[in-house]
């Protein structure tokens, strides 16, 4: 009961977190909206957090980042009898000394083209035909406006007053949108999930938190198997980066570009076309990689720079200037 009662706090706390978190970004945007800045309406961010605490993993999120465990499956050599043999590796394979890493998802998107989000916007505001567009399969919108169905900030989707005036053509009152409009469409309250003594894993190696930036580009199992491969090869330094890159690398590709012509690219929409904002997180686990520290870094489609200055071992009240809010 006792540890009951403890997880029960710790997901309050969570959740009181990134509910106070958008109650203090929506009172920063509300004068520079009363002054005629009716862009700070729409900014927003999706937000993730893993807390590990004693025997216990929690992930709060809130939006489609998404954290994902790798672990090692133990080598051929070790498994039972019967299974597949003779499959051709993947380019990205993370086969090394310790055997295959695979994936297991810790979080679930909050995203309008999945239908059990789509279904719950439309039961809570029956009679919206618009309450989410679709341009495709994979591009659907709440309200025809954000993809995330969970979000810090983006405040005209939360309350009325932050929505725009119609025959407006500049942007100082904000994004308008017509009727019907019932918000709030959207919620910054996270979803927490809590993982019991999957530190005593010994196969549980390591955590990759990222945005979706990355996942747009990266399936669960290349991401791990490229993190794997490194660890095994015992070359985990930079890992972030090079996760980011190699994200890159992909993108460029099926573009039929190098990834120096893609970072050539003007930064700003001309780059943003291209590919989403990335920012990706790697933390070793007891039990994996001894001795690296954790590291993250970021890919932004404005500036084009890939920014690594955030350590996560460095609390957030001491990042100063330059920290950044994943998502």
């Amino acid at each position: 009961m006792g540890h009951r009662t403890e997880s029960e706090q710790v997901i309050k706390a969570l959740v009181r977190a990134f509910e106070r978190t958008d109650r203090g970004v929506i009172h920063k945007v509300h004068h520079a909206f009363e002054i005629g800045l009716g862009h700070v309406a729409k900014v927003g961010a999706c937000a993730l957090a893993v807390l590990i605490k004693g025997h216990h993993l929690y992930v709060a999120n809130a939006g489609d980042c998404r954290a994902v465990i790798g672990k090692r499956s133990p080598p051929p050599k070790e498994k039972a009898a019967g299974g597949k043999r003779g499959k051709k590796a993947s380019p990205v394979s993370g086969t090394g000394r310790g055997g295959d890493y695979h994936a297991v998802a810790l979080s679930e998107d909050h995203n309008a083209k999945l239908p059990k989000e789509a279904s719950a916007l439309a039961q809570a505001h029956p009679g919206e035909p618009d309450i989410v567009k679709c341009k495709h399969a994979n591009a659907c919108y709440v309200k025809g406006r954000l993809q995330p169905t969970r979000a810090l900030g983006d405040a005209y989707l939360k309350y009325s007053e932050f929505n725009g005036r119609p025959n407006r053509s500049d942007s100082s009152a904000g994004r308008y949108i017509p009727p019907p409009y019932t918000p709030p469409y959207i919620t910054a309250t996270p979803e927490v999930r809590v993982y019991e003594d999957i530190l005593d894993d010994p196969s549980a190696e390591f955590v990759i938190l990222a945005s979706d930036g990355v996942w747009d580009l990266c399936s669960n199992e290349e991401a791990v198997r490229f993190v794997g491969r490194a660890i095994a090869d015992g070359d985990s330094m930079h890992v972030s980066q090079r996760l980011i890159a190699h994200a890159l690398q992909c993108r460029a590709k099926d573009l039929g570009m190098t990834v120096e012509e893609l970072r050539a690219l003007p930064p700003g929409k001309s780059r943003r076309s291209k590919h989403d904002d990335m920012t990706a997180l790697v933390v070793m686990l007891q039990g994996g990689a001894a001795g690296v520290e954790p590291e993250c870094a970021a890919a932004n489609p404005q500036d084009g720079k890939v920014d690594t200055s955030i350590d996560p071992t460095i609390p957030p009240e001491e990042w100063g200037e330059g920290g950044t809010a994943m998502g």
